[in-house]
């Protein structure tokens, strides 16, 4: 049995590294091919490694990004351990949770999880969406200049919680962001797990974005590219 060597990079459940880009590709990649050889796919990787809980929260994350439920507003929840969320969202305010998708970029809003118990195998999910799920209608398609969307997230009505996290939040999320755009602008370090420690200090968020937006490049289907 063969792991599928698109699954085997994508980031596991790890707010401070998270990389949405990878994801992106994935899930386009997949969904021009069948439901089925993407669930058997997704199925082979987690046979594998699914025992390891945070390796298989790659399974359980490209699930929930790749296929739709119709009538079902929120994929089922990822039973691998709790949620290092004090305060979790209200029913419904993000129905990919610990994931939310904001304009076709995914964002992972929960740093991480406490393992409890025997955790769930990502299996019990392909076998869900296998029943129930539709591969989604269109690719993803990030906007030309997604460094914005860390703040609009934060700003939203859905979001839950509150001022005493809010400048964690939002290092961790632009960080994110900064990832995803890493094939137009380098950006020393951001994949070191305190990378986003730095963009705390005055001035330096606004110097990454200020190179970003100097760039020519934009969202060509697969990366920040001509």
């Amino acid at each position: 049995m063969a792991s599928d060597p698109g699954l085997a990079v994508l980031s596991p459940w790890d707010g401070r590294l998270f990389d949405p880009g990878g994801y992106v590709v994935e899930v386009n990649r997949l969904r021009r091919g069948s439901a089925a050889a993407a669930l058997d796919a997704i199925a082979d990787f987690a046979r594998l490694h699914g025992a390891d809980p945070e390796q298989g929260t790659r399974a359980f994350f490209l699930l929930r990004l790749l296929f739709v439920v119709p009538g079902q507003g929120e994929a089922p929840p990822v039973l691998v351990g709790a949620p290092t969320d004090a305060t979790p969202p209200p029913a419904g305010a993000f129905p990919l949770y610990p994931l939310a998708l904001v304009e076709d970029v995914p964002l992972l809003i929960v740093p991480g999880f406490e393992l409890a118990g025997f955790p769930e195998s990502p299996l019990a999910h392909v076998e869900y969406f296998a029943k129930h799920g539709q591969l989604r209608p269109a690719p993803l398609r990030p906007p030309d200049d997604p460094l914005g969307l860390a703040d609009a997230l934060l700003g939203s009505p859905s979001w839950h919680r509150g001022a005493a996290e809010a400048d964690e939040d939002r290092a961790l999320l632009r960080a994110q962001l900064l990832r995803l755009v890493r094939s137009a602008v380098r950006v020393q370090g951001v994949d070191d797990p305190d990378f986003y420690a730095s963009l705390r200090a005055p001035g330096a968020w606004e110097r990454h974005c200020a190179a970003f937006r100097a760039s020519p490049r934009r969202w060509n289907g697969e990366s920040y590219g001509e």
